[in-house]
């Protein structure tokens, strides 16, 4: 029986130094994977912010929300050596949004407290709520990119929470390359493209400045639902979003999609 995916050409963009993983995935599931990096994950502008609030134990929780954000925190963690970092004997409960992010923090040798079941401010709150029972007053870390959402903060901040936002990292987007941007204009144009994946808001952006709203007819799948909203305000359809906020999810999604197509 021929799988979903088969003859279907899908474009992968990621960070530019990102494991090609889901690349991989979908060629092994039948399709033609074109790798596009958009984005790159540069240091924060000051790092010694994010090294400041290691050196704490006043927090209570800290929040994480994205792999990149938990390698940016033990790169800090090692920087600072056991003797001015406190963690995680402080007694410091970690809430990882997402699968992947939660398995970073145990590659890490960081224990996920939670893992809120969707990657939204209200999901991230309610775990929070039935984890601690009150958040007044809690005092909540947030390490992330610079130019991430304000939901979950606001949220948390809402909730009675004093929550300190810190750049843990910067997404960046890469300078394009002329040729392969221009192959990459001429399929999309030409109807040759499929399914154009987004992982996250920064790569959704970083493509939009790069080839506009017009996808030729191309179809958009997400990774989540806060990537799906970047990717509407950046005038894309979203015609699939990953049940689970992981690149597996992500490819079962598009398999999901396509082998209800093929049934119509």
């Amino acid at each position: 029986m021929e799988r979903p995916l088969t003859g279907r050409t899908v474009v992968v963009t990621r960070a530019r130094h990102q494991a090609v993983e889901m690349t991989e995935i979908l060629e092994a599931s039948g399709a033609t994977a074109i790798s596009f990096p958009t984005i790159s994950i540069e240091p924060p502008s000051d790092p010694e912010a994010l090294r400041q609030a290691l050196r704490s134990d006043s927090y209570d929780w800290v929040v994480l929300t994205s792999t990149n954000a938990v390698m940016a925190l033990e790169a800090a963690r090692r920087e600072l050596g056991t003797d001015e970092s406190p963690w995680p004997e402080s007694g410091i409960r970690f809430c990882a949004v997402g699968p992947s992010t939660a398995a970073a923090l145990e590659a890490a040798g960081l224990t996920p407290d939670i893992v809120p079941s969707e990657y939204v401010g209200e999901s991230v709150l309610d775990a929070l709520l039935e984890a601690d029972g009150n958040l007044d007053r809690r005092r909540i870390l947030i390490p992330r990119a610079a130019e991430a959402r304000d939901v979950i903060p606001d949220g948390l901040r809402a909730a009675g929470a004093v929550v300190d936002v810190v750049e843990a990292y910067r997404t960046v987007p890469v300078k394009a390359d002329d040729e392969a941007t221009r192959r990459l204009a001429g399929r999309l144009a030409a109807g040759e493209v499929d399914m154009v994946t987004f992982t996250s808001s920064s790569t959704v952006l970083a493509f939009r400045a790069m080839f506009g709203s017009e996808l030729g007819g191309s179809l958009v799948a997400t990774i989540g639902p806060a990537t799906s909203a970047t990717a509407r305000e950046s005038g894309y359809e979203v015609a699939v979003e990953a049940e689970e906020y992981t690149t597996s999810g992500l490819v079962r999604a598009l398999e999901s999609y396509y082998a209800e197509d093929a049934t119509e």
